[in-house]
């Protein structure tokens, strides 16, 4: 019986890696298997990967008073930022409405993605303030502490050292959120370097373009092998009912199907 579980174990071993599923991801979920005592069956494996990449984020997100979406050039930050908000005042059970949800713009410079901002504010009929100090944006978030604020971080302060500083220092408060966009389709080295400029702040990941680029098993391993955090995926461009909260049991069937 112990040498037909070990073959069992070994065919589903070399399975995944034909999937596309590195060694380190596998070895660690069957590692995980092994100390529950479950079969190293490919079911419990997408179950448990998909467990392992997934953080219920909705609470947090409805509970929280500033949102700081941080991200590379191009991945649909400021399109984010409009999903959320636009999801925040859709919440029938929230008191959310115009007058307390405001966009912040961070950026040294970028003249388009303000103007992109300044455009959802107006669909959206939101204030937009934009700032290119940290201690700005700071003195705003204290001064409004009953706003449900939202932050457009531009690049040049994802690469910051001061500004992860300032990341640091507020980590710990429960009412800020940290989340961090990553286009679908991106490689292991720069989602490597994106993860660094974050590390050890545990960001929520939001996963962006995916009905531009299908995910696979290559990435899924990436994402777990990086320890990415999924909260939110985002396909489309449009900004109303267009945000969904990553989900355990639709990823694994996801992974069966795929």
């Amino acid at each position: 019986l112990t040498s037909l579980n070990s073959n069992i174990d070994n065919t589903n071993f070399i399975k995944l890696l034909k999937e596309g599923y590195s060694k380190q991801t596998i070895n660690n979920v069957f590692e995980h298997l092994n100390k529950k005592e479950n079969s190293r069956s490919l079911s419990n494996f997408y179950s448990i990967l998909s467990n392992k990449l997934t953080f219920d984020v909705k609470d947090k997100l409805l509970d929280s008073k500033t949102i700081l979406v941080t991200g590379l050039t191009g991945v649909g930050k400021t399109t984010i930022c409009a999903k959320i908000a636009s999801y925040l005042l859709d919440q029938s059970i929230s008191s959310h409405n115009n007058d307390n949800i405001t966009f912040l713009n961070l950026g040294k410079t970028s003249p388009n993605k303000i103007s992109n901002l300044f455009n959802f504010g107006r669909v959206l009929n939101l204030n937009v303030h934009t700032f290119s100090e940290i201690e700005n944006l700071d003195k705003y978030i204290l001064e409004n502490k009953d706003e449900i604020i939202i932050v457009d971080i531009s690049k040049d302060f994802l690469v910051d050292k001061n500004f992860y500083n300032y990341l640091k220092i507020i980590h710990s408060d429960n009412r800020k959120l940290l989340l961090n966009v990553i286009q679908s389709g991106i490689n292991f080295k720069s989602l490597e370097k994106q993860m660094s400029y974050l590390d050890g702040l545990s960001p929520i990941n939001v996963l962006t373009k995916l009905d531009e680029i299908i995910v696979n098993s290559y990435d899924f391993s990436m994402y777990h092998d990086l320890n990415c955090k999924l909260g939110l995926l985002s396909g489309t461009k449009n900004i109303i009912d267009s945000i969904a909260f990553a989900n355990s049991l639709i990823l694994a069937q996801y992974m069966k199907e795929y």
